[in-house]
């Protein structure tokens, strides 16, 4: 018996019938069924996601042209935007804009309208706009310390600007500049939203606009009081910007402030009393902030952690209660000048480091936080075990060390010594005693730092992520890496 060959091809026929089906399901004209669906404005699906969990989508545009299965359609609307999906008349419906952000028109679950406006959502709401404003505020390491002289960022390559109280000019200082935090702030921001898009500078539609309210040696109170300079000046900029947006057709938004202070409330304030000047000082700022811009978005509030007293304590607490506050990195992390305070490139480094926590925090919307405990507990007689945020963990003294690698500790019969420590296979850093703990112990990270090369005017230690592996600041031509350095903390452990 001779058996003939079939025809029948299973892959090309089951590939015929998704195709059919797809093509029969889209647009969909009954979306009160589907668990997720992006309509037009007659209510026709353009994207949806069906029970069974199939996505499903009816055009898909970028700037350059159809992506998908498109019949003549203009991209007129959607050239400012690296993606989007349009409808049948080339209107916007979804876009990721030039910072990695999805945003919809309307959005609807199968119980009705989520939310709808007339335009992308990102421009209804002017969460990002033309000018997204940064503002530097706090003391000394703000870049107010002559240790910030000469500045780092002497030339310009994203088209950020500084307001200088009468006019937006580039970010490119002279000699006698201060070096203030913000600067690369704005500047590595634009560098993380052209390496995650791949996009170029002449791509962006947006820029980054900064200026300085910092004062040295000045206390939380002073800094938000609405009759002082801080405050006013604040007010004064940000309404002149308004103008300026106004006058050529655009918007502007104040996206964030960073805020490096503490100094000077670090050796007298109580932990909730920092902590509440914290919120009533953000709390002005912001909403004076959406007064003036008609922003619907709330400003962010990018702190340090600084090292000694109670101030760390309020940051952290502030960190874990507030959702619009994030700490981006321990004071101890930049280099710093002879002075105590960052000098010129610490400075920079530190804005890339809140550039850092803005983008994954903020932007991209990622469960970001930096380096901290999460467990701690004594282990055996003469040990703690220290469970972190992160794994893949290293003490790394390449740049600086700290006795005991930054841990201490103190029980009933007085300060012991850390005689190691060590990161163990499971991820878990082992502090080990010269004795056995008697009764509780005072257990905590942060101690006096020195340096192989450079002064360190800060408490902290050589415990250390391997962010800086994929994240790096280019600086002077020099790449240097944002590892993620351990918070200081002191617990009691019973």
């Amino acid at each position: 018996t001779t058996l003939a060959k079939s025809s029948y091809d299973p892959k090309t026929t089951a590939v015929a019938e998704a195709n059919a089906y797809t093509d029969s399901k889209t647009p969909v004209d009954n979306i009160n069924n589907l668990p997720f669906a992006i309509t037009d404005s007659n209510g026709n699906a353009l994207l949806s996601i069906e029970n069974n969990g199939t996505l499903l989508v009816n055009n898909i545009k970028n700037k350059n042209g159809s992506v998908g299965d498109v019949d003549a359609m203009t991209d007129e609307n959607i050239s400012q935007y690296p993606f989007a999906i349009t409808d049948s008349n080339g209107n916007t419906v979804m876009c990721v804009n030039d910072r990695g952000i999805l945003t919809a028109v309307e959005l609807r679950d199968k119980n009705g309208v989520v939310g709808k406006s007339g335009v992308p959502l990102d421009k209804q709401f002017n969460a990002i706009a033309e000018l997204n404003i940064f503002v530097n505020h706090g003391q000394s390491n703000a870049g107010t310390d002559p240790a910030f002289k000469p500045p780092v960022t002497t030339t310009q390559i994203y088209n950020n600007k500084l307001f200088d109280g009468n006019q937006l000019v580039d970010i490119a200082l002279t000699p006698d500049a201060q070096e203030y935090v913000s600067y690369n702030l704005v500047n590595h921001l634009t560098y993380l939203t052209l390496r995650d898009t791949s996009l170029n500078v002449a791509d962006l539609s947006s820029k980054n606009v900064t200026f300085s309210i910092a004062e040295g040696g000045t206390p939380i109170i002073t800094l938000y009081s609405t009759n002082h300079g801080h405050y006013l000046t604040f007010v004064n900029y940000v309404t002149a910007i308004k103008n300026y947006a106004d006058a050529n057709g655009i918007k502007c938004n104040v996206q964030a402030m960073c805020f490096t202070h503490g100094e000077a409330d670090s050796g007298s304030m109580a932990v909730d009393d920092y902590l509440n000047h914290q919120y009533n000082l953000y709390n002005l700022y912001n909403n004076k902030a959406k007064e003036i811009t008609g922003q619907k978005n709330d400003m962010k509030f990018l702190t340090w952690q600084l090292d000694v007293g109670n101030v760390p304590l309020a940051q952290l607490k502030a960190q874990a209660q507030h959702t619009n506050m994030v700490v981006c990195f321990p004071k101890y992390a930049p280099y710093f000048g002879n002075s105590g305070h960052f000098n010129a490139l610490g400075g920079a480094i530190a804005g890339a480091y809140y550039a850092l926590a803005y983008r994954y925090k903020f932007e991209q919307k990622r469960d970001w936080q930096p380096l901290m405990p999460i467990n701690i507990k004594k282990h055996g007689a003469n040990a703690v075990k220290v469970r972190y945020n992160r794994k893949f963990l290293t003490f790394d003294n390449s740049r600086f060390d700290a006795v005991g690698g930054g841990f201490y500790g103190t029980d009933a019969s007085g300060a012991l010594t850390v005689s190691s420590y060590v990161v163990d296979n499971r991820g878990d850093v082992i502090i080990t005693f010269n004795r056995d703990i008697n009764g509780s112990l005072t257990f905590g990270y942060g101690k006096a730092m020195t340096s192989r090369a450079l002064f360190v005017g800060a408490y902290g230690g050589t415990l250390r992520d391997y962010q800086g592996l994929v994240e790096k600041t280019t600086i002077g031509g020099v790449e240097y890496p944002l590892h993620n350095w351990s918070l200081n903390f002191e617990e009691v452990i019973v």
